[in-house]
Parts: structure tokens; sequence; C-alpha cells
């Protein structure tokens, strides 16, 4: 019988949850250069290494492999030496859809296809807390190590450019969406919010403005300096309840900064 050693324990409880290494402009220009090898063919992920400048031995080798099927950009079969890969077809849009929206849209889902990044985006949105607060939830409330925390935190900033408010509503409307009058009085940001508290299994970006029309609540409380407009789901479970008053302690801390001193 084997017993685990205090260094086995002390390694395991450093392991943290697994993310991309790569941000996703990175992972697509690789996803391109395979692409532009092997077309749609599998190859074997130690004949990728020289088209993306590593080594097969390369420990890089295998997180680029690693964070490009987490965004959904590759396909692959068989372990260790005889790993294969292929370009995915959501890849392949990405890379040669021309129609307007389409790339944009399949480019937000690929930012929000890692487990981990849609768990922060939901919690953070685009506007996530400073450095040192975030870090500190990462440490203590998902278990990652310091060095990967920072590392997390430049992929997840980096990948917000694909997750603008403007551009998820921009896409909606390219897939041929109906918006009605109750969904356009809603700004940008607020739009975004709704997506957020969509229910399970219902966050596909291509339905954002008309779940955010039919299925929404929108309460709105004015003060001196303009309106505060809340968006919330009609019907929430009581887990979602305890999760979104946690949400918004996080921003009464937020706001907080931005009182001004009189």
């Amino acid at each position: 019988m084997t017993h685990e050693t205090e260094a086995d324990v002390d390694q395991r409880r450093e392991r943290s949850p697994s993310f991309p290494y790569l941000e996703l402009s990175n992972a697509i220009d690789l996803a391109k250069k395979l692409h532009g090898a092997a077309k749609l063919s599998e190859v074997r992920v130690t004949d990728v290494a020289s088209i993306w400048g590593t080594t097969p031995t390369s420990g890089s080798l295998m997180r680029y492999a690693a964070a490009l099927q987490a965004y959904g950009l590759i396909e692959s079969s068989g372990s260790g030496l005889n790993r294969r890969i292929k370009v995915s077809d959501a890849a392949k849009r990405i890379l040669n859809d021309e129609r307007p929206g389409v790339r944009e849209r399949l480019l937000a889902e690929a930012a929000l296809k890692p487990k981990i990044m849609a768990e922060l985006f939901e919690l953070w949105s685009t506007d996530r807390p400073e450095d040192s607060f975030a870090r500190s939830q990462l440490q203590f409330d998902y278990r990652f190590t310091g060095d990967a925390a920072r590392r997390c935190l430049v992929v997840y900033d980096a990948n917000l450019h694909y997750l603008r408010p403007s551009e998820l509503k921009d896409n909606s409307m390219a897939e041929g969406e109906s918006v009605s009058a109750s969904a356009t009085d809603v700004s940008d940001h607020h739009v975004l919010a709704s997506t957020l508290n969509m229910p399970k299994g219902g966050s596909d970006m291509s339905d954002l403005v008309g779940h955010a029309a039919s299925e929404m609540r929108r309460d709105v409380f004015t003060l001196d300096e303009g309106e505060v407009v809340l968006v919330t789901p009609r019907s929430i479970s009581e887990e979602s309840f305890l999760d979104f008053v946690d949400w918004l302690e996080l921003i009464k801390r937020k706001i907080q900064r931005s009182v001004s001193k009189s």
C-alpha cells in the first residue's frame, strides 16, 4: 500500500485550478499557424512543436496545446507522445468567417469557454478589483498559487478585449435577433449584466438582447449624479440569490472607493 508523504501532500495543495496559460489572442495565432500547416488534418502534437516555435520535449508545447483546447480552438485524441490534434470547427470559423459579427461572437464564446474564466467573468465582469484584492480572491477562494494567480490575471485582462458589452450587443444584432423597445433602452453595461445572471443553459451570446427584453426586470434609483440601473432575472433560485448578495457587497466596496471626500 502506498502512503502519501508530507511532500506529496504539499505538492497537491499547491496545484492551482486549470486555466489557459495563453491569452486568447496568442492562442488564435497558434491556431492560425496550425491551420496553415495542417489545414483540418490531425497531426501529432510533437510534430507541431517547430510550427509553434518550441521543441517536442518542452513544457511549453503541452501548455500551448492545453490552452488551445481550453478555448475550444483544437480537438484532440490519444495521449502522451501519441496525442494528435487538429483545428476545431470554431477555430476555422474564427479564422475564415468574414460575415459581420460572427467572428466577434465566436471570440467572445471562446474567451468564456474555460470554466474558470467564465466564473471570474461572472464575478468581476469588465471591472475586476485591483490586483492585490483579485489575487487574494484567486488564492484563498479558488486555491491558486501566487504565481498562477498573477498569470491568470494577465490572461483575464487580455481576454476582456473580446468581451466588450457593445460588441456582444452588436453580435446579437448580426445574428438576426429582433430587438424590442424595452431592450434598446438598456445601456451596453446593463445588457452585459443580464447575461451574467441568465439561468444555467441560457447563456448563448446570440440570445443576449432578446433574453434581456423578455426575462429580466429593470429597477432604477435616481441619485443627484445620475441613475443607478439594476437588471436582474425575474426569477432566481435561493442559491443564486445568496451569490447575488455577496456580489452586491463587492460592488459596494468598489463604489465606496469612488466616493468623493467633501
